[in-house]
């Protein structure tokens, strides 16, 4: 399963340029539908699912990022390609791909980042859980320093250098 999580990172940035035509087109069931009062619709945990779907791997099929809290198995410490899950309270969240560190920062790569699929570090205590699927284990828990810069808020966004 490790081979599945690695090539999932690598098919999330490589679905990036086509996440917003292919998603919308074949996995209309788990998209939020926009609300006609707000500018704001909630994609992250369909994007999570959106490439859990193209590496071959079962996701939740969930609208919410909190569905991920029952995903998989829990891991004790984050490593590249586990899922970071964020409970902001009030039934909000966030859902995204460990990709590495910035600081004392966990760097996801997410949809819904600032309304874009990017790298965005989030303070590690802001993330509640990390999952693996189950039936497998990492087989180590390697996770490297990212160079990121263009803060948003208390977050900083993807600029790799």
């Amino acid at each position: 399963m490790k081979s599945k999580m690695t090539i999932l990172i690598y098919l999330s940035v490589f679905f990036i340029g086509f996440f917003n035509v292919t998603l919308y087109s074949q996995e209309r069931s788990i998209i939020p539908q926009p609300n006609p009062n707000s500018d704001e619709t909630h994609w992250a945990a369909a994007f999570i699912n959106h490439s859990m779907q193209k590496a071959g791997v079962e996701g939740t099929n969930s609208r919410r990022a909190l569905s991920w809290l029952k995903w998989g198995i829990p891991l004790e410490k984050p490593t590249v390609g586990s899922i970071a899950v964020l409970d902001y309270g009030g039934g909000r969240g966030h859902v995204g791909f460990v990709k590495g560190t910035y600081k004392d920062m966990i760097v996801l790569l997410g949809g819904n980042q600032k309304n874009e699929v990017n790298l965005t570090a989030f303070p590690i205590d802001d993330i509640v859980s990390f999952r693996w699927p189950k039936g497998s284990q990492p087989s180590s828990y390697y996770i490297p320093f990212l160079r990121c810069f263009r803060w948003a808020h208390s977050r900083v966004t993807q600029q790799l250098l």
